[in-house]
C-alpha cells in the first residue's frame, strides 16, 4: 500500500465546564474536568473536514459509516501539572461518573495521556498506553505539540511517534490561537514528510513567514486552563495501520 493512502475525516468541537458545573478534583488534589455530559457546553464546531496526505479541506457531514470511527476528549490542565487529560470518547454524550463506577473504574475516566513502547525509539500515543511518558526526549514535536514534561526521564535519544489521529489533533489545536486550529493542522502537522514544521504561519493570511518558533506552554497555552476540546475521527481501516506505527512514524 501506498503512502499517500492516508485519509481520514474530522471535525472538532471546542468545550467548556458549563457555568454552575461542580469544581472537580482528583484524589491527589489535582484538577478533573467535568463528569457529566450536561455539565459541558460547546462554544464551536469547525464542522467536518477531510485530512489527506496532500492537504485538508472541508466537506459535508458524512452520512454512511465508516469501519472505524470514535472521539477522544481532552482538556489541559495549567494549574498543577501543565499535562493534558484524555477521555476515549465525546464526554458531551456519555457519563463518565457512571463509567468511574464501573468495573473499570477511574482507568476509562479522565487520564493523561499515555503511550505505548513498542519500539526503543518509537512511540505510539495511544487509549491505553502503559507509560505516561516517551521513551526518549522526542524530535522535532517537542516542545510545540507535545510539552517537554513528556520527554523521558532516563534517556536522551531520540524518539519518533505515532498515534491516535484524535489525539495528534488536539494536541496540535492546543498549539495555536484557538480560532486558527484548521490552519495549524494543515501546517504544521507536517505527515505527509514526517515532522512537525517550525516554520509558523502568518495567522491572518495563511503565509508562512520564518518568525520566531511559539514556546507551547508559554505562549499558546497560556489561558488554556479548562479549555477542552471534542475530536470526531472517520476513516477506513488503513488509518489504525498508520496510528499504530506499523507503516511508519508519524512524526520523525
Amino acid at each position: 500500500m501506498s503512502n499517500q493512502d492516508l485519509s481520514f475525516l474530522f471535525k472538532i468541537d471546542s468545550i467548556r465546564a458549563r457555568p454552575g458545573a461542580p469544581e472537580l478534583l482528583f484524589s491527589n488534589g489535582h484538577y478533573k474536568p467535568p463528569v457529566k455530559p450536561n455539565h459541558y457546553v460547546r462554544t464551536s464546531s469547525t464542522g467536518w473536514y477531510m485530512w489527506t496526505m496532500n492537504g485538508v479541506y472541508q466537506v459535508a457531514e458524512p452520512s454512511a459509516p465508516f469501519p472505524i470511527e470514535y472521539s477522544t476528549s481532552i482538556f489541559y490542565d495549567s494549574i498543577h501539572t501543565n499535562r493534558f487529560l484524555f477521555h476515549p470518547d465525546d464526554c458531551q454524550t456519555v457519563d463518565i461518573s457512571a463509567i468511574e463506577q464501573g468495573d473499570a473504574g477511574e482507568r476509562w475516566g479522565w487520564q493523561g495521556l499515555c503511550f505505548t513502547h513498542n519500539y526503543p525509539d518509537h512511540c505510539v500515543l495511544d487509549h491505553d498506553g502503559e507509560h505516561d511518558l516517551l521513551c526518549g526526549r522526542g524530535v522535532s514535536y517537542i516542545p510545540h505539540l507535545l510539552p517537554s514534561s513528556y520527554q523521558s526521564l532516563e534517556t536522551n535519544e531520540r524518539c519518533m511517534l505515532s498515534g491516535k489521529m484524535s489525539l495528534l489533533l488536539a494536541l496540535t489545536a492546543f498549539s495555536c490561537p484557538p480560532s486558527y486550529m484548521i490552519h495549524a493542522i494543515s501546517y504544521r502537522l507536517n505527515i505527509r514528510e514526517g515532522r512537525w514544521d517550525h516554520v509558523y504561519p502568518n495567522w491572518g493570511t495563511g503565509r508562512n513567514v520564518p518568525t520566531s518558533p511559539v514556546i507551547f506552554r508559554t505562549d499558546c497555552l497560556l489561558g488554556s486552563h479548562g479549555r477542552g476540546l471534542v475530536v470526531h475521527i472517520k476513516g477506513n481501516q488503513s488509518l489504525s495501520e498508520w496510528e499504530n506505527g506499523y507503516r511508519r512514524p508519524l512524526l520523525m
